[in-house]
């Protein structure tokens, strides 16, 4: 199996979002006022949670008929949505040896801020930060699935976010011109949960704009949204991780439901 690899906040936060009551201070200490974090710790962690994880919700696709290789070449690129989909797709193999490059907080616009803008919430692979238009280059990966946004619309206007996708979608295409591209739109959050700034009719617009986006970039579209959304257009609370926080994140359970609406999709593309 391949490793993902994320910043360390990146994983600090992983283990805090996607599986409540399982904190990380074991792993952090701190001295006079800094922080040092243990790695190798975090990630000891992280895969023990994640086995867990797997044993309380077993793998449930096998009404799929697709060949699973076609992921070892694909990388995940996205922000706290992909790194939970990380830890279902590491445990179940219903992703077969896929990548994941991505971050808590990223986005279409900051995605392309310089590597040491002090704002900056760039992941880390193989040690390094990178940018998500090399993403593809650096983990040789022939194809790429994308899902950013929700970071986006709550804070530029649709204009700003779909410009910035533009650009970014450019740009890898600059840096690997024969990647196969795969955008993936926003899941519904909790009713409960929702403000002026970021609530489903938002994400409805975000979503319905990326369907035509997807189409004029010539890249497919997987519409995780229908998968998971209820007769409201909500996500569902049993599917919800983070339900007395953000109510955006999904458990592993939902984790699944998007991995197989993922898996679906791409088997109708490939035919």
């Amino acid at each position: 199996m391949k490793r993902s690899f994320y910043s360390a906040a990146a994983v600090v936060c992983a283990i805090v979002m996607c599986f409540s009551g399982c904190g990380a201070s074991s792993a952090m200490s701190q001295d006079d006022g800094a922080v040092d974090i243990d790695l190798e710790a975090i990630e000891n962690e992280r895969v023990t949670l994640a086995s867990q994880a797997a044993q309380e919700a077993p793998n449930s696709d096998d009404e799929i008929d697709f060949d699973r290789a076609w992921f070892d070449d694909c990388v995940f690129l996205g922000d706290s949505m992909i790194l939970g989909l990380s830890f279902y797709g590491e445990t179940s193999g219903m992703l077969g040896n896929a990548e994941y490059i991505c971050a808590p907080s990223l986005g279409w616009v900051n995605s392309q801020w310089d590597l040491l803008d002090e704002n900056a919430v760039h992941p880390f692979y193989n040690g390094s930060l990178v940018l998500l238009q090399d993403a593809c280059m650096v983990s040789n990966s022939k194809k790429a699935v994308i899902q950013l946004g929700m970071n986006d619309i709550g804070m530029y206007t649709m204009d700003e976010t779909f410009e910035a996708a533009d650009e970014l979608i450019a740009k890898m295409r600059g840096v690997t011109p024969n990647v196969q591209i795969y955008l993936i739109t926003i899941n519904p959050m909790i009713g409960i949960k929702e403000t002026g700034s970021l609530n489903n009719k938002k994400i409805r617009e975000y979503n319905e704009r990326l369907k035509a986006f997807a189409s004029e970039h010539s890249c497919g579209l997987i519409d995780s949204w229908s998968a998971i959304a209820n007769e409201n257009g909500e996500l569902p609370i049993e599917i919800c991780n983070d339900v007395d926080s953000q109510g955006i994140h999904l458990n592993y359970e939902g984790e699944g439901i998007l991995a197989r609406c993922i898996v679906k999709t791409i088997s109708e593309y490939v035919g």
